[in-house]
């Protein structure tokens, strides 16, 4: 049992998914199922809700800093995944993970990946309070948090409220290529006054990858 629960740790603390037993041999599957308790196995200081008492926590424990970045890792996945309607954590969940993978390619320490993953977590806490005081509702506040990151030198809240109506302009753009082609182009024409010729295209297909409510 010992060992299975090891497994199971390791496999819990190093990936977003589940824990499911594929390769093991029958006598250690009987086992597993035995003890279910198992497959439910937290790392040390795991928060379950993202919210500003989990962060400031999960900050303040005396885990390490591996611990915490795997912890916030696991939280920023299951927030974006129950996030439903909120289109602005499609953005923070698209940079969680390509931070995951610079971490793993050990392309940032531990040290460099939790800042990071901190600064994230707070992006996600406070995103709901930024968008009411923005007044923006959710498809302009997710295309807000697009340009922001694109243009980290800032970005006029107006240009987001202008993007938003010309998606309006075209609501079947996802199944009609001819609405697709339109709304691509004068995206194009709006956004290279924002973000430039060299990040014209990857903000233009974030933003027409974001869902929309």
């Amino acid at each position: 049992r010992a060992l299975a629960e090891l497994f199971a740790i390791i496999h819990t603390a190093y990936s977003d998914r589940p824990y499911v037993d594929r390769d093991l041999a029958a006598k250690t599957r009987h086992m597993l199922r035995e003890h279910s308790a198992t497959y439910n196995l937290d790392l040390p200081g795991a928060i379950h809700k993202l919210g500003p008492e989990e962060l400031r926590a999960l900050k303040q424990s005396d885990t390490t800093d591996t611990v915490k970045v795997l912890n916030l890792r696991k939280a920023l996945a299951s927030a974006v995944q129950d996030a439903g309607a909120k289109p602005y954590l499609i953005s923070i969940g698209e940079r969680a993970e390509a931070l995951a993978k610079l971490y793993e390619d050990r392309v940032l320490t531990t040290q460099q990946a939790l800042i990071e993953y901190e600064k994230l977590a707070q992006e996600t806490v406070d995103g709901e309070a930024e968008r009411e005081s923005l007044g923006m509702d959710e498809n302009t506040y997710g295309i807000y948090v697009v340009l922001r990151n694109q243009k980290p030198d800032g970005v006029a809240p107006q240009d987001a409220r202008d993007i938003n109506a010309t998606f309006q302009r075209f609501p079947d753009f996802q199944w009609t290529s001819e609405q697709n082609r339109q709304l691509r182009a004068e995206l194009y024409g709006v956004l290279n006054g924002i973000v430039g010729a060299e990040k014209l295209m990857d903000t233009t297909n974030r933003l027409m990858n974001l869902r929309r409510v």
